[in-house]
C-alpha cells in the first residue's frame, strides 16, 4: 500500500508518548526496588528498549524491484494524444519499482520532522526496504529524451527521501540524546515524591503494608506488548543513610587537587617523602576545611584505608594513596580500596603519585587498565588530562554503586 512519506503525525508526538511511557513505567516500580537497584543500569534498560533507531538508507544497493504495464491517467500526461479527445481516460504505460534497503525504526517514515518537505513523495515499506515507483508512456521518437527524465525523476524522490530521513534523523538524535536525562530525572523525580510522602506516613503512627511485585513489568506499544526485564535487587527493605552529597564530593577532589599541585611546583620539599608523609599533608589540609573529620590508617571494612572523612560516625569518603609502580599495581589499589569500602560507602578516590618519567605514558596505561576491572561500569568524566571520575559497584552487589576518582599526580625527583 502506497504511502505518503513524512507526512503524519509530528514526530514529537511520539517522543511525548515515550516519556509518558517511561514516567509509568517509574512510578510503577515498588519503592525498596527503586531505591536498591542500580540508578545507570536502570537507566540503560530504560534507554535501550525506548531510544528510537535513525534510518539509515542505503542508497548504494538500490535496485530495480520490479517493471511493467500499468493503466495511466491521459490527464496526467497532456503532452500525449492531445490532437484528439475522443481516447480513452487511460492510456497503456509503464511503472518501474526502485527498491532501496534501510536499517532504523520503519515508522519513522510516517512522521513529520520538525523541519519537513511540503511536497513529500509516496512509496511503500516493505520489512527494511522502501519501494519507490516512476511511470511513464513510452515514447519511441524521444525515447532518449525520456530515458534522461526518467533518472531525473528517480534521482530527484531519492533526494527527497534523504532530506526527510536527515531532518527527522536530527530530532531523533537530539531525542536519543536527551533521553537519559529524561530517564534520570523522572527517577529522582519519584524517588524524592517516595522520601516525602514516607514522612507524611511516619507522623501518621500508622504501619505500612507492602506487597511484593515481580521486576518484569508489561509496557504498551503503539503495535505490541512488549515486556522488559529490569535488573533485580534482592529482598530486603531499603534504608537510607547519609551521603556525601556530589557537590561536596567534587569539593573534597578539588581541595585535594590543590594541595597536591602545589606539592608539583615544590619537587624540593616533596620529592623524597613516603606515601604515608604525602598522605598527612593532605590529612592536615583536610582537617583545617573539615574540623578534624579526616582521619588517616582507620580500619574501615576489610583493612585500614589511608583517608577517611567521617561525620556523626558515618563514612562519607574514602581514599588511597599510591606510587605508580605499573599497570599491575592500579589493579592491585582498586581491589585494596574496594576492600575497604562497606556496602554504604559511596564515594572514594585513589590518589596516584608519579615519581618516574614518562608521565603521558603512565596516564595512558593508567585509562588502558581501569575498564578492565571486574567491577567497573563505565567512565563519568574526564576532567582534565590527570582526574578521571569512574562508576563502579560494590564487590558483592552489582546494584551497589559507587564514585571512584583517580588522580595522578606527578612529584619530580630532585
Amino acid at each position: 500500500m502506497k504511502i505518503t512519506f513524512f507526512s503524519g503525525p509530528p514526530i514529537s508526538e511520539q517522543f511525548s508518548r515515550i516519556q509518558s511511557d517511561i514516567i509509568k513505567i517509574i512510578i510503577n516500580f515498588e519503592r525498596d526496588y527503586l531505591f536498591k537497584v542500580s540508578e545507570s543500569d536502570l537507566i540503560k534498560t530504560l534507554f535501550d528498549n525506548y531510544s528510537i533507531s535513525p534510518i539509515i538508507l542505503k542508497i548504494n544497493q538500490k535496485g530495480v524491484e520490479n517493471y511493467g504495464d500499468v493503466e495511466l491517467p491521459r490527464s496526467n500526461h497532456p503532452d500525449i494524444f492531445l490532437q484528439s479527445y475522443s481516447l480513452p481516460h487511460y492510456v497503456k504505460g509503464t511503472e518501474i519499482l526502485i527498491s532501496i534497503p534501510f536499517e532504523g525504526d520503519p515508522n519513522l517514515f510516517r512522521y513529520k520532522g520538525s523541519t519537513y518537505l511540503t511536497d513529500p513523495p509516496e512509496g511503500q515499506i516493505e520489512e527494511s526496504k522502501i519501494l519507490l515507483s516512476v511511470d511513464y508512456i513510452p515514447d519511441s521518437i524521444n525515447e532518449k529524451k525520456q530515458i534522461e527524465e526518467v533518472k531525473r525523476t528517480v534521482d530527484l524522490k531519492i533526494r527527497e527521501i534523504e532530506h526527510g530521513i536527515e531532518w527527522l534523523n536530527k530530532d531523533v538524535s537530539d531525542f536519543n540524546r536527551d533521553l537519559p536525562k529524561f530517564i534520570q530525572s523522572q527517577i529522582q523525580k519519584r524517588k524524592e515524591k517516595i522520601l516525602r510522602d514516607e514522612h507524611i506516613v511516619a507522623a501518621l503512627n500508622i504501619p505500612l503494608i507492602q506487597r511484593e511485585r515481580d521486576n518484569t513489568i508489561e509496557i504498551p506499544e503503539i503495535k505490541q506488548k512488549i515486556t522488559i526485564n529490569f535488573p533485580t535487587v534482592g529482598k530486603e527493605k531499603f534504608e537510607p543513610e547519609p551521603t556525601l552529597g556530589d557537590e561536596n564530593y567534587s569539593s573534597i577532589l578539588r581541595i585535594i587537587q590543590n594541595m597536591i599541585r602545589a606539592m608539583e611546583r615544590s619537587p624540593s620539599t616533596f620529592s623524597r617523602l613516603k606515601e604515608e608523609e604525602l598522605r598527612d599533608f593532605i590529612l592536615v589540609y583536610l582537617n583545617g576545611i573539615f574540623e578534624g573529620s579526616a582521619t588517616g590508617e582507620t580500619f574501615n571494612e576489610d583493612g585500614k584505608t589511608d583517608i577517611l572523612i567521617r561525620t556523626q560516625g558515618k563514612t562519607l569518603f574514602i581514599a588511597e594513596c599510591k606510587f605508580w609502580k605499573g599497570q599491575k599495581s592500579v589493579s592491585a589499589a582498586i581491589d585494596q580500596l574496594l576492600s575497604y569500602t562497606s556496602w554504604r560507602d559511596t564515594k572514594t578516590a585513589l590518589i596516584i603519585f608519579n615519581k618516574t618519567k614518562n608521565f603521558s605514558d603512565v596516564l595512558q596505561k593508567i585509562e588502558e587498565i581501569v575498564p578492565k576491572h571486574k567491577n567497573y561500569k563505565k567512565l563519568l568524566q574526564k576532567e582534565d588530562e590527570t582526574t578521571l571520575k569512574y562508576l563502579f559497584h560494590h564487590t558483592n552487589d552489582k546494584n551497589k554503586e559507587l564514585y571512584l576518582s583517580i588522580m595522578v599526580f606527578e612529584i619530580p625527583n630532585n
